[in-house]
């Protein structure tokens, strides 16, 4: 009968544990930031749909990290005055806009 118990209360304390995860998780859902400023510095050098211009590379096919990087602390010397102005969680988000991008396939005029 004890080792019932035990299995009982083992079970109990796993399924509190695993309920007040699921609650926390919901309760604490951030806010999404509106990086559409930070974007929108992005484009005055790399072009309306970020595929670069001549001085600026294309930002498709750019890997999370390398972006980054690139905002928070290897910042090329002509983006340190925007990457400045990002908090922490801008260029997060930032860096996981641009990664999403995927590659790039060549302006539409192109193809």
């Amino acid at each position: 009968m004890m080792r019932y118990v035990k299995r009982i209360l083992a079970v109990l304390a796993i399924m509190c544990v695993w309920g007040t995860q699921g609650l926390a998780e919901v309760t604490e859902a951030p806010n999404p930031i509106d990086i559409s400023k930070a974007v929108k510095r992005c484009k005055a050098c790399h072009g309306s749909d970020l595929r670069g211009k001549k001085k600026s590379p294309t930002l498709y096919g750019k890997e999370f990290s390398a972006v980054y990087t690139s905002l928070t602390s290897d910042v090329p010397k002509k983006m340190r005055g925007v990457a400045k102005r990002l908090t922490d969680e801008e260029a997060r988000e930032v860096s996981r806009f641009i990664s999403a991008l995927g590659p790039d396939t060549g302006h539409p005029e192109q193809n």
